[in-house]
């Protein structure tokens, strides 16, 4: 909770006044599939503060577009080289073909590319939201 919650809490208590006088700017919180849906390989901590994130984002989003102020996140799926090498017993992660439609992992870069979407203009229209990046593993 203190640095997936409190931490995006923190910064945006730091950026918000900045972006208010210049009647502009993007926020953009990294959430988790966990957030989403509970978390099955994760645990309940981890889960729940990915679900305060984005909530979160939805409350800053609401309260600061009338301020030119957009705030975001984006919700990876399974990356390669993160937690999911604990998720099977063994140490080896499942076989992304059974849980990912697009049958890999993410990649680092695949998150990144989300980011920068939000972060551009090219989200202008785009406040409130939470963008699921999983391959497909989670359609809502």
């Amino acid at each position: 909770m203190g640095v997936n919650v409190y931490g995006v809490m923190n910064v945006a208590r730091s950026v918000v006044p900045i972006m208010k006088e210049r009647s502009y700017g993007k926020i953009v919180a990294v959430g988790s599939t966990a957030g989403r849906f509970g978390g099955a390989a994760t645990g309940v901590a981890y889960a729940a503060s990915k679900g305060a994130v984005h909530a979160l984002i939805k409350n800053i989003a609401r309260n600061s577009a009338n301020d030119g102020i957009y705030a975001n996140a984006v919700a990876p799926g399974p990356i390669t080289g993160t937690m999911w090498g604990d998720v099977v017993n063994d140490g080896s992660p499942p076989d992304p073909s059974t849980i990912v439609p697009l049958g890999r992992y993410g990649m680092p870069a695949d998150i990144a590319q989300a980011i920068v979407f939000l972060a551009s203009p090219q989200s202008n229209w785009v406040t409130g939201q939470v963008l699921d990046v999983n391959g497909g593993m989670m359609m809502i």
